[in-house]
């Protein structure tokens, strides 16, 4: 028998658990998925809830455009949903499909029931981000509180009418990203870089370090477009990897490359936090709000331009040694500090007062 079946008229152990409702598109394990793991960790029971439509003769114009009969529908349905499973909390997984008025409408419906929105990209840059992410930005001043990714969202996420907010650090996946023994411990890639491809001087970074004879192992998406201008990646046959294989390639790197998105004006990304799990020297942009999460030198190594990358790596890998104690110490610091998805589920629930 399952948590959520019981004998009639005796309440279900998943019944007498706090609710909370998570929905997003759940398409990817480390979104909602993860977060939803963190939250049992917690104590809680979850609820998801997928915002697809699935009807494919609505698909079209509801999907792109974010509006019609599709997405009338499935707002009835997500609204329906939050009535019958009367939620302690409902938290929206930078969701683009669910409305400003369904909101408000479960606001009235339920006004004991919390609402938290969370979006991990930048949608308030651009009038490209605007248009896609309309429904998610005007919904805003309905929650009770807005999580956001980076420092520059808290003004931004103000200015449409959010009451409260505060940032939720990407996190690392305690089941997935952990570091191996020693014994089983295997540094094959000198250099790797997990990413996606865009125009922000990232791969002139990484060619500056192939020039110098520092090899670069990359992975990701987007890269298609520039790898006939550079043979060695093109060699490479960059491919995105996901789950226990990504996990691998840290575990098995030397050095981790942490370089943050200029367009979405990051100042850490989630890979900061997966490769000191799994116990790979993380070597990244020097921020502010880096060096504040792990010690320049002690338990991470950072650098301000091409030159310094290039030392700061070449260093590194002559120096075993110290490179294992960083990259130790490192690791320590993000599991002590619980940079996880039980982490981040445990900081949600203090901040909208349930613990």
């Amino acid at each position: 028998m399952s948590d959520s079946e019981s004998p009639e008229g005796i309440p279900s152990r998943f019944d007498m658990l706090p609710k909370v409702l998570i929905a997003g598109d759940w398409r990817w394990d480390i979104y909602e998925e993860a977060l939803a793991s963190g939250f049992r960790s917690c104590g809680w029971a979850v609820v998801p809830f997928k915002t697809q439509i699935t009807d494919s003769r609505l698909l079209g114009v509801s999907k792109k455009l974010k509006l019609g009969p599709g997405l009338f529908q499935l707002n009835k349905t997500f609204f329906e949903e939050c009535r019958q499973e009367k939620p302690a909390l409902i938290f929206l997984y930078r969701t683009d499909l669910i409305v400003a008025r369904t909101i408000a409408r479960i606001r009235r419906q339920s006004p004991d029931t919390r609402i938290a929105i969370y979006h991990n990209d930048n949608p308030f840059v651009g009038i490209t981000n605007w248009l896609k992410w309309r429904h998610y930005l005007v919904s805003l001043r309905f929650a009770d509180h807005v999580f956001v990714y980076r420092p520059s969202n808290i003004s931004q996420a103000r200015v449409f009418g959010a009451k409260s907010v505060s940032i939720l650090l990407p996190y690392y996946i305690s089941y997935v990203h952990y570091p191996e023994s020693l014994a089983e411990k295997n540094r094959s890639i000198p250099v790797l870089f997990v990413g996606h491809y865009e125009a922000d001087g990232r791969l002139e970074l990484l060619d500056s370090l192939v020039r110098r004879g520092i090899p670069v192992r990359v992975f990701g998406t987007g890269w298609e477009e520039v790898t006939t201008r550079f043979p060695w990646l093109a060699a490479q046959k960059v491919r995105r990897v996901w789950g226990q294989e990504y996990a691998h390639l840290l575990r098995s790197a030397k050095i981790t490359l942490g370089l943050f998105s200029g367009r979405n004006r990051d100042v850490w990304t989630r890979r900061c936090f997966e490769a000191t799990a799994c116990q790979s020297m993380l070597l990244a942009e020097r921020t502010e709000e880096m060096c504040k999460l792990f010690k320049e030198g002690q338990e991470a190594v950072y650098f301000g331009s091409a030159d310094e990358l290039v030392e700061k790596a070449r260093h590194a890998l002559v120096h075993d040694e110290e490179r294992e104690r960083i990259a130790l110490h490192g690791s320590l610091r993000c599991r002590s500090d619980q940079h996880n998805e039980i982490g981040r589920a445990a900081q949600i629930l203090d901040t909208l007062g349930f613990s």
